[in-house]
């Protein structure tokens, strides 16, 4: 009896081991995004949210100002397409969709030329 219970407790043992690797899918790359403020404005509030997410989820920044010339690190950032909410100092906000944070480059850069494409951004 000892003996056939052995490979028994073996496999069974095996088969907890593998069983949520197979149910769990795949395990997306992570990455440590740098934002850099390149503007001419403070940022007063960043929000990060998956594409497909309704929810914003929290500030970013919290109770920190990015000023200009300021950089902060989002670490462990799973890959995806996510939409990017900044508020600059004057309270103009601008939302930049379906922005891949994932690439090689993980150095995102916050321009006048992005701040000001929202300020005239009329499609709303």
């Amino acid at each position: 009896m000892k003996r056939n219970a052995s490979p028994l407790i073996l496999w069974l043992c095996l088969v907890l081991l593998v069983a949520p690797g197979l149910f769990a899918g795949p395990k997306k790359s992570r990455v440590t995004i740098e934002v850099v403020n390149e503007s001419s404005w403070d940022i007063h509030h960043l929000y990060v949210s998956p594409s497909d997410s309704d929810d914003w989820g929290s500030d970013q920044l919290r109770e920190d100002i990015l000023e200009r010339g300021e950089s902060l690190e989002l670490i462990d950032i799973p890959c995806d397409d996510y939409d990017i909410m900044f508020i600059d100092e004057d309270g103009d906000e601008c939302i930049l969709e379906e922005q891949t944070l994932c690439r090689d480059e993980s150095i995102w850069r916050i321009t006048d030329e992005e701040l000001l494409g929202c300020e005239w951004d009329t499609s709303d």
